[in-house]
């Protein structure tokens, strides 16, 4: 997987956190930490960074398309990821 600077930046606020878990905060329909980015990518990257493996409990998308943010979770996987 490419990251981008998006999911750079999430990989290292969770690898800032680990071994605990880092909280996701939204404000003003933004995520704080990520401010700069629209909240639509912003899931977009947590979404794909949590499929593959990199993140989890970061984030879950009912089937009516209701997003609930968790905390965030860097894996070994993700952690090497954002090593290399």
């Amino acid at each position: 997987m490419q990251l981008n600077d998006l999911k750079r930046k999430i990989l290292e606020i969770a690898n800032a956190q680990y071994p605990r878990v880092a909280l996701i905060e939204v404000e003003d329909n933004k995520i704080v930490s990520l401010s700069e980015y629209e909240i639509d990518d912003v899931i977009k990257a947590l979404k794909e960074l949590q499929d593959n493996n990199f993140i989890v409990n970061a984030i879950s998308i009912s089937v009516d398309q209701i997003v609930s943010f968790g905390h965030l979770e860097i894996t070994s996987r993700g952690r090497n990821l954002l090593n290399s």
